[in-house]
């Protein structure tokens, strides 16, 4: 009787998991197993673990909630040796958003990168000390595959840890921005008040889709950005400054002793030689980066920060 028991308990067992894996392989504590990730490395690969081996010196004290998380091991990588775990998705007719928890910290992190059907849609590459953040990203209807791609950096002093991975349907809510905040927009509802003056043929315009694809707040086709449009033909269209003016940085606004910290999230896909810069004022240059003509999928952070007398108005210049 107790053996029959105990086979009953493991039968049940394996059905449970296998429902798991069955409805979202994606969804998964790291408690019991991978929950139906699989994963792929040579030197470097990912651990289940309760710890990482050097500590909260280079990774977290422990998992997000429970006991187990998974790891980038880099102790017998070599540099930019990479690690896959994946995950296949049964597609969702209303789309779904994907969480998941992340802790990035070491003197020698590499990269990590999150894949949906081979589109980049998340990169760390920053250390952010041993706790836990949450990142969100929303995935299309038909997409039907996850992959994190961890890339060992120049040496071993450093782990990226992932825990507590959710699946629920229909798309991201994006977070709400700080109390603190002076000015926020992610131009998804409008561009905020935000003007643009035309100049030879050009223009700043929100745009959703197209050659961008994706916008950066919800990594989505329906999510809303500001490009800069060509509207004009042949040798009109050579050279030209573009300004979009965020009215809200003004003297009515700041007084002359805060403290303040202007960031953005852009793309650069032009064929190189153009410049994305940030003038206050038409004066003070604040952010200067120039096209590479590197074709990229990610979108970048760009940040002025700490800035005293940041008062007036602030200008993005092409």
């Amino acid at each position: 009787m107790g053996a029959e028991k105990k086979m009953l308990r493991l039968l049940l067992r394996v059905l449970v998991l296998v429902a798991a894996v069955k409805g979202d392989s994606a969804d998964c504590t790291f408690e019991e197993g991978l929950c139906g990730w699989t994963k792929q490395g040579s030197g470097v690969e990912w651990r289940r673990s309760q710890t990482t081996p050097g500590g909260q010196e280079s990774g977290p004290a422990g998992a997000h909630e429970g006991s187990w998380f998974v790891y980038l091991d880099t102790r017998n990588g070599t540099y930019l040796s990479e690690a896959r775990l994946e995950a296949e998705l049964e597609p969702s007719e209303a789309g779904s958003c994907f969480a998941f928890w992340l802790s990035s910290h070491g003197p020698e992190l590499g990269k990590l990168k999150l894949y949906t059907d081979g589109l980049v849609v998340f990169t760390e590459f920053e250390d952010h000390g041993p706790d836990w953040r949450r990142f969100s990203r929303t995935l299309k209807p038909a997409q039907s595959q996850l992959t994190f791609v961890g890339i060992q950096g120049p040496g071993s002093l450093g782990f990226f840890a992932l825990d507590d991975f959710e699946i629920t349907s229909g798309p991201c809510s994006p977070p709400p921005p700080p109390p603190d905040y002076l000015f926020s927009c992610d131009f998804e509802d409008s561009s905020c008040e935000i003007t643009s003056e035309a100049n030879v043929g050009t223009t700043w315009e929100r745009m959703s889709g197209g050659r961008m694809g994706f916008d950066h707040t919800s990594y989505s086709v329906e999510g809303h950005f500001l490009q800069l449009a060509v509207t004009c033909e042949g040798a009109a269209c050579a050279g030209g400054t573009v300004d979009a003016t965020l009215p809200v940085l003004s003297t009515d606004t700041l007084s002359s002793d805060a403290a303040v910290c202007f960031r953005m999230w852009y793309r650069m896909l032009g064929r190189g030689g153009q410049r994305l810069q940030v003038v206050l004022d038409e004066e003070e240059l604040l952010f200067d980066q120039e096209d590479t003509n590197t074709f990229s999928e990610e979108w970048f952070l760009g940040t002025v920060g700490g800035h005293r007398d940041l008062i007036g108005s602030i200008k993005l210049m092409i």
